[in-house]
């Protein structure tokens, strides 16, 4: 027999326990009726219910989970002892609710990554573009003082402060100056030797890798799109 004090076993005959308790009359017969207990099933709709939110806050899957759970043991329960137990519909249109949800939002979400990253990638790109149009601003103001573009981009970080000279990410620009065109230097002014009158500009993107797809190559102050590397490691004056 089970004590109602202490939840041990009581003595064999029945009538003491060792926690001190004693019978004091015959044990009451079960109720005819009993109310079956709803809370967990109710519990698990409720839940279900607030996390048809997780499509506008993602944190609320957790709640969905919970909600998954609850109404998966409440039907067990149901199942095992309906005397006990009650809420079978309510804890199945639980489950159901909260299945569709976290299939729904992982779908949603798994829909919504390539997006981001791609968002992600513009953003970089642009970090970049930007860098590499802010050098070809000072190469321009370079060339206009001294008549031709610098041999290397440290020769342009020394009459500049704070010129950075690395893309986004933290990959080193690649320069290099050339004399391809006319020369165009202007009558009287100090001009080095060779007039370098063209230059281009390389990052080498996210892999930090020079003639992969990903390079942003910028030739006068103009960035090009899939345009054919003609600079590499060993050829680029910045090492």
């Amino acid at each position: 027999m089970i004590c109602p004090c202490c939840g041990g076993e009581m003595s064999p005959d029945g009538l003491s326990c060792s926690c001190g308790a004693r019978v004091v009359g015959p044990p009451l017969s079960e109720p005819d009726y009993f109310v079956p207990q709803v809370g967990r099933s109710v519990t698990a709709l409720v839940l279900a219910i607030i996390s048809l939110f997780a499509f506008i806050w993602k944190g609320l899957l957790v709640v969905t989970l919970v909600a998954i759970y609850l109404a998966f043991t409440a039907r067990k329960q149901t199942l095992s002892d309906s005397r006990h137990f009650g809420g079978y519909l309510t804890a199945t249109t639980a489950l159901v609710l909260s299945t569709i949800i976290t299939l729904s939002v992982s779908i949603y979400v798994g829909i919504g990554i390539p997006k981001y990253l791609h968002t992600e990638e513009e953003k970089q790109l642009a970090a970049t573009r930007a860098q590499m149009y802010h050098l070809a601003s000072a190469l321009l103001e370079y060339k206009a003082e001294h008549g031709a573009y610098p041999v290397s981009l440290e020769e342009l970080k020394s009459t500049k402060e704070n010129l950075e000279l690395i893309d986004f990410w933290e990959n080193k620009l690649k320069y290099r100056a050339s004399a391809e065109l006319a020369v165009d230097a202007q009558p009287g002014v100090n001009q080095p030797l060779p007039f370098f009158n063209q230059y281009q500009l390389v990052s080498p993107g996210a892999d930090g890798k020079l003639g992969t797809t990903d390079d942003l190559v910028m030739r006068d102050g103009t960035i090009l799109q899939s345009a054919k590397i003609s600079i590499s490691e060993e050829e680029s004056s910045e090492e």
